[in-house]
């Protein structure tokens, strides 16, 4: 088989691992010889007549055939001639027509001949491409030569590509975009030398490569040829971050600070661009005023180097500052567009504006400063951060042209509606005030006029809020007597009902009766946006701008267990953004799993002389310890009295002792005020002195506890109330 030489590196791909053009035979023959009747016992080839068996001397004696290695075998190609293949070992015999051969296998194994299986392999090489015959004939010792035998076989020709040599082709296309449909995950077959490809959207490619011959071997993975490429059909979109417009804007803080200079004729603008891909660094930006030719800046060493692989990138800038002078008074528009690497270019991003002659300037300390437009008149304000308390507010007002004070004279509207346009003449300069104004939201317009008449286009406009009510906080939970703590509710929830109500407004603690630390807060509320960490978050009710929804998270005491048995207390109050403070709400609930059980945990000896004892006390509920309080008595028919110390994990009493037999009564209360409904009873006896001495004299004296003081289990000293009674 010609093709034994094409060897697999693994499963699927096939290697040729010897030059083109040779091609391996293996030889073999069985040999008859000998006469009839001897011995056919090692016989290797089933009984046949063998002849002069030899003895081996390194085999016991056994019988061997010396003929198959002496085989001689023959060799020609085509009609060349016949000639040796095999003669000495290893030697290399060739015809100048035909190529050549060589013998690949050695006939004799140490010293002694006849050890080999006869076989025989020879490699021809060096064929001209087209239909060969191999011929070979064997000579055995006696000279008989067999009748040749013939291998036919074809050598494919030997060129480089295309189907005239035998091959196809594999092709693979791959893109990263996911959208891109035409993604391949196996390989077409193909004879052209050439593919092309259409209507590829962006992203990276690949297209992989790789032959296969007409006997079906294909170049191995690793040979695989490919060619990748980026696709890049997206122009850049340009956005405006900041420009004449937006600074002023009612909601750009430097609108103030710029002292609402609208008339002024400089302005910055800066950009940025979107539906950008890897091929779009560097992008170009050009800008336009007045839709006249796009301009662009030099150069300037870019930061978006290394995040796009670049060690240094230099690129026109994504800002520009209009000088003043460059607009007149009257409308103007500016844009922006980019061009990126591979020259896509974007739809520009344009503003239209209008410079004005005059520009009026409004303001007060506690207003929130709107937009104005002539369809919607005073909009879009700024949140109001605090309100008036007072019934009079002063106002501020100017004029300004190309961003110089003018002298000038003002209109004004002062009213709750935000598009009137019933403007009253201004008579107080550089400031007026508006008196005698009720609890509410009020908006105030004012437009300068310059001393030749031209009045301000576009109105200042502010809001306000005066406040003379304080908030009312509610709580709507329903929490209650708890009896299963599994169950116990997470939140809480009320609402706030005020004008100028704010979201940081609400001030609350979580206090237990009885303990003179609060176990949540006191803290304040927060905003319930995303990622708001604080336990109370606000938001506003959607039907009334007057109102607050607030809920409160208890989650963290519910789930560390820190609300036990007790009674516990919400406490809650708001603040308005005029200062006002709201009334305390409080909202109580109990929690109360049943009565405890109550333990005497150490006592005095059971005899013995002190007129003082003194006895520790504790209650257990659920399994635990738990906090309780304690009341005692020394008979049935005496009267209880309080053990001094209430909630206190471990209590400790003194008591006085009488002569003769005591008895201490004990009862355990919970946080709940539920009471053990069984007593808990500790006795021991008390001698005077001199009979005590006499008692413990005698040989037969002895205790329960062997005359020894009894012991108890005992919780850290720094653990223990000690009460004197």
């Amino acid at each position: 088989d010609h093709r034994l030489r094409y060897k697999k590196t693994s499963g699927a791909n096939p290697t040729n691992t010897v030059p083109p053009r040779l091609f391996d035979f293996k030889l073999s023959v069985k040999d008859y010889h000998g006469s009839v009747g001897v011995d056919t016992t090692y016989d290797p080839y089933g009984g046949s007549p063998v002849a002069s068996p030899n003895t081996h001397g390194v085999m016991n004696g056994k019988t061997f055939y010396a003929e198959l290695e002496r085989i001689k075998y023959e060799c020609k190609i085509d009609s060349g001639d016949w000639a040796s293949c095999d003669g000495a070992w290893g030697t290399r015999y060739q015809t100048e027509n035909y190529g050549h051969w060589y013998f690949s296998e050695a006939g004799i194994t140490g010293t002694y001949s006849g050890m080999a299986s006869g076989n025989r392999f020879i490699t021809t090489k060096q064929l001209a491409a087209g239909t060969h015959v191999l011929m070979v004939r064997a000579t055995d010792l006696a000279g008989n030569t067999e009748m040749p035998t013939m291998y036919s076989f074809y050598v494919a020709p030997y060129t480089t590509g295309g189907y005239a040599s035998g091959c196809s082709f594999g092709t693979k296309l791959t893109s990263n975009n996911v959208a891109a449909t035409y993604t391949q995950t196996a390989f077409d077959l193909t004879t052209d030398t050439k593919v092309s490809y259409s209507d590829l959207i962006d992203g990276d490619h690949t297209l992989t490569i790789f032959a296969k011959d007409d006997f079906g071997l294909e170049t191995a993975v690793s040979g695989h040829q490919s060619v990748s490429w980026t696709v890049d059909r997206t122009a850049p979109a340009a956005t405006l971050t900041k420009s004449w417009v937006m600074r002023n804007t009612a909601r750009d803080g430097s609108y103030v600070s710029m002292n609402g200079a609208a008339s002024r004729t400089d302005a910055i603008y800066e950009w940025a661009f979107s539906n950008t891909t890897t091929m779009t660094v560097p992008t170009y930006s050009k800008y336009s005023i007045d839709n006249n030719a796009f301009m662009m800046d030099g150069f300037v060493a870019s930061s978006a180097g290394s995040a796009h692989g670049f060690t240094t990138l230099s690129m026109p800038p994504f800002t520009h500052q209009f000088n003043k002078g460059t607009f007149s008074v009257g409308t103007h528009s500016v844009s922006v567009k980019g061009v990126d690497y591979v020259g896509n270019e974007g739809t520009p991003a344009t503003e239209t504006f209008t410079v004005e002659e005059l520009d009026t300037l409004l303001n007060c300390d506690k207003c929130a400063i709107c937009d104005w437009s002539p369809s919607m008149g005073c909009h879009s304000c700024q949140d109001i951060s605090s309100a008036y308390v007072s019934d009079s507010i002063t106002f501020d007002i100017g004029a300004k042209t190309d961003g110089s004070s003018i002298r000038f004279k003002y209109d004004y509207i002062f009213g709750d509606s935000p598009t009137s346009t019933s403007f009253t003449k201004g008579e107080h300069i550089p400031e007026f005030t508006v008196r005698n104004i009720g609890e509410g939201k009020y908006y105030v317009m004012a437009k300068g006029r310059t001393l030749g008449g031209t009045y301000d286009a576009t109105p200042s406009c502010v809001m306000l809020s005066t406040d003379l009510t304080r908030p009312v906080t509610t709580i709507n939970s329903e929490l209650k007597r708890i009896n299963n703590l599994a169950r116990m509710p997470t939140k809480v929830a009320g609402t706030v009902v005020d004008a100028n109500w704010k979201y940081d407004g609400l001030s609350w603690r979580v206090v237990q009766m009885g303990a003179s630390t609060p176990l949540a807060g006191p803290a304040t509320s927060a905003q319930a946006v995303t990622g708001a960490s604080a336990k109370m978050l606000v938001t506003a009710d959607p039907t009334n701008e007057n109102v607050a929804v607030w809920e409160l998270d208890l989650s963290d005491l519910v789930d560390a267990r820190t609300l036990g048995e007790g009674k516990y207390m919400l406490v809650i109050y708001a603040t308005d953004k005029a200062g006002h403070r709201g009334t305390d709400v409080s909202y109580d609930w109990m929690i109360d799993m049943g009565p405890p059980d109550t333990h005497v945990v150490n006592g005095p000896a059971f005899s013995g002389t002190s007129p003082v004892v003194t006895l520790t006390f504790a209650c257990e509920e659920s399994g635990d310890y738990s906090y309780c309080s304690y009341k005692y008595r020394s008979s049935p028919s005496a009267a209880w009295t309080e053990a001094d110390c209430n909630l206190d994990r471990w209590c400790r009493v003194t008591v006085p002792s009488a002569p003769g037999v005591n008895t201490l009564e004990v009862k355990a209360v919970d946080l709940a005020g539920n009471e053990d409904a069984s007593s808990q009873y500790y006795t021991w006896m008390m001698y005077d002195t001199e009979a005590y001495d006499e008692f413990r004299a005698l040989s037969n004296f002895t205790t329960p506890w062997s005359a020894s003081r009894p012991t108890f289990p005992m919780p850290d000293k720094d653990e223990v109330q000690v009460r004197n009674v």
